[in-house]
């Protein structure tokens, strides 16, 4: 394919999105029914069933509905996972602003999931209502600009900003139409948005870095993961805290509309899971300080990135949200990864340092013994190693909490430094004391716990063998 055909198939398909954005959501789910049963098909069954043997309606009845029965009807656009896959297949061959426009799109596709009626015909005529009445004249005709200034309106529905969007559909909506109870969801929505997780939104996000200036779909996603997070919150650490994108990534934390999103917990939980194994980001380049003398005093601020300092943000405070509020440890395992992951991918210092002090934190504070098996799949493996040597297998880490954090451990250090071309050796001291200072504290402990005189618990045996499990992959990047 030459590059004017290439060329071409991008410019067909951000077309072909723009024109998607417009169709109702409930389009989208009765696209995705294979076909439908006939009224009188179903009649038919429930007589037999109250009649066994017994037609209820006759020969020449039952003929002519069959013959007058209309076929499914067959649309000639596509699904918007179909369109998301296909876009995400061109995405290394788009520009700049072509991708912030698919990127912008996508938003739209996963927004109209959350609140149904946010696109479609329906919100665009009640946008330009008051457009349309002035345009009319006494007769009722609509003038000659209707057609630009309808066009005017489409493009300002796709350009709209999250704020002005969740104003503008939540006014068409009470509070009581949403529920967090996957018992409030309909299951035909549930399993085309759990489709168009799978098949749309992974392989776009998998299939180029974030973009850094249109985060849109990261501020939705963080909002449809937890609608308030604003209490978990992680300190900002950077050198200037009063971005205009950090601003506004904490209005849309306050924000309340997303209470009402059109969700619910599975399908957070699986947009968790995408966010864990399918996104991508940029490694972060910070401002690099002036190394001539002469300019040393010269303060130069950091600049303001939309991505590192709003949508990330956004995106961990929501992820620290959900791992809090999670159901099972193990939905509570997947955040976190998730978190492990942004933070490794991003490369930033001092969300680096808070993950992996959180991680840390996480395995001290917790005491609780899960009465798990590890130690007696420990005892069965030194049993049959015979004198030779013994490998443990962390099979049971998916159930028990201490050695799943113990994992999370061991992977942010192999991930961390080998995702690079060479290790971090500030991030590798820092990590080898603090992991130091951990053990140390917990054999302190284990050890005041044997004291006759105290009635203290000892730690679990799992926790020291978490903490003691991550010490070995320092030492590959030690030097």
């Amino acid at each position: 394919m030459d590059t004017s055909e290439l060329r071409g198939e991008v410019s067909g398909i951000l077309t072909e999105m723009e024109a998607a954005c417009h169709r109702p959501l409930f389009s989208e789910i009765s696209e995705s029914l294979d076909s439908f049963q006939p009224f009188s098909t179903v009649i038919e069954q429930i007589g037999g069933e109250i009649h066994p043997g017994k037609n209820v309606l006759s020969e020449r009845s039952k003929k002519r509905r069959r013959e007058n029965a209309s076929p499914p009807l067959k649309t000639q656009h596509r699904r918007w996972d179909e369109i998301l896959k296909h876009a995400s297949a061109l995405l290394p061959f788009m520009t700049h602003d072509e991708h912030a426009r698919a990127s912008r799109l996508a938003m739209i596709f996963l927004f109209g999931y959350l609140i149904p009626d946010s696109t479609g015909n329906d919100f665009v005529c009640v946008q330009t209502a008051p457009q349309k009445r002035s345009m009319t004249d006494g007769t009722g005709r609509m003038t000659k600009g209707e057609s630009s200034r309808e066009v005017l309106s489409r493009a300002d529905f796709i350009n709209m900003d999250i704020e002005e969007r969740l104003e503008n559909c939540s006014r068409f909506h009470a509070a009581q139409n949403f529920g967090e109870m996957d018992s409030c969801v309909d299951e035909n929505i549930a399993e085309s948005f759990r489709r168009f997780l799978k098949e749309g939104l992974s392989p776009f996000l998998a299939g180029r870095e974030a973009h850094s200036e249109e985060t849109d779909l990261l501020h939705i996603m963080a909002m449809a993961i937890s609608p308030s997070p604003a209490p978990v919150t992680p300190e900002p650490q950077m050198n200037n805290k009063h971005h205009p994108s950090q601003k506004r990534a904490i209005r849309l934390m306050s924000t309340v509309q997303s209470n009402y999103f059109f969700i619910g917990y599975a399908e957070r939980t699986a947009l968790v899971r995408v966010v864990a194994e399918k996104l991508i980001l940029p490694e972060y380049n910070p401002l690099e300080k002036p190394q001539d003398l002469q300019v040393e005093d010269i303060i130069t601020e950091e600049p303001d990135s939309p991505l590192f300092h709003g949508a990330m943000m956004h995106l961990r405070a929501s992820l620290h949200a959900f791992a809090l509020g999670a159901m099972n440890h193990r939905d509570s395992h997947l955040a976190y990864q998730a978190l492990s992951n942004i933070a490794i991918r991003s490369g930033l210092s001092d969300c680096i340092t808070e993950e992996w002090d959180a991680l840390l934190k996480r395995i001290l504070d917790d005491h609780s013994d899960y009465d798990c098996s590890c130690k007696d799949q420990c005892d069965r493996a030194l049993m049959s190693s015979q004198g030779g040597t013994c490998s443990l297998v962390y099979s049971a880490a998916s159930k028990c909490p201490h050695l799943s954090r113990g994992k999370l451990l061991v992977d942010f250090v192999m991930k961390y430094n080998g995702s690079r071309h060479f290790a971090d050796d500030d991030f590798t001291r820092m990590a080898l004391v603090s992991l130091s200072a951990a053990i140390e504290d917990r054999t302190k402990l284990f050890f005041e716990s044997t004291d006759i005189e105290t009635n203290e618990l000892p730690p679990p045996a799992c926790q020291m063998t978490a903490l003691l499990g991550a010490a070995p992959s320092l030492f590959f990047f030690f030097f």
